[in-house]
This record gives C-alpha cells, sequence and structure tokens, in this order.
C-alpha cells in the first residue's frame, strides 16, 4: 500500500513539474493534451524510478565532491532522457533545461517529503 502511494505521489509530483516547466519556461514544450501529458508523466516517473537509483549507485562517489550537486545533473540527464524518449517534450536549449532541472529536482524533493516511508 505505501509503495502505491509512493507511485501516486511521484507521478503527480511529476505531472506538475512538466506542467510547470511547459507554463513558465521559455523554451521547454510540452503536448498538454491530457493523454500525452498522463503518458509523458509517466515517463519519467519510471525513469525516475528505475533508471535514477541506477545512475546515483554509480555516482556516488562524486556526492562530496559536488557537495549535493550531482542530483541537479542526474535529473538533466533524466530530461535529456526523457527529451529523446517523448515527442511530447521538447527541450530547446541549455538554459531552459536547467530551469526545467530546477523545477523537476524541487518536486522530486516534494516527493520524499510527502512520500511515506
Amino acid at each position: 500500500m505505501k509503495l502505491l502511494l509512493r507511485l501516486l505521489i511521484a507521478y503527480a509530483a511529476n505531472l506538475a513539474a512538466l506542467a510547470a516547466a511547459g507554463t513558465f519556461v521559455p523554451g521547454v514544450t510540452v503536448d498538454f493534451a491530457p493523454a500525452h501529458l498522463a503518458v509523458t508523466a509517466g515517463i519519467l516517473t519510471l525513469l525516475t524510478l528505475v533508471l535514477l537509483p541506477i545512475l546515483s549507485f554509480f555516482t556516488k562517489p562524486f556526492i562530496i565532491l559536488s557537495l549535493g550537486l550531482r542530483v541537479l545533473a542526474l535529473n538533466a540527464v533524466l530530461l535529456l532522457i526523457l527529451d529523446s524518449v517523448s515527442t511530447w517534450v521538447t527541450i530547446g536549449g541549455l538554459q531552459p533545461l536547467a530551469y526545467a532541472t530546477l523545477i523537476t529536482t524541487g518536486a522530486h524533493a516534494l516527493t520524499r517529503i510527502l512520500s511515506p516511508r
């Protein structure tokens, strides 16, 4: 039950982050059709739940060197993967990627705070 709740919270946070990035960040284009947004948020949630722990494991030694900025870099990588996998999200440059990364990192932090342990 806790796993399902965590999954739903992560999905809702990713959905909100994608909507916020598509609305407020110039250079980030998100298809706001309900089905497309739902599928895109699902893809980002799967990337976050499957790929992020693997990437985190292999980059753990760099956490001390980067003083926690590694999380931002990993979220940027996830957004770049989402951009390449999904046709409904387009990130047009480094500055939009940086702003979208800050939004999704905030959403992931909120997910960690709200999720039951």
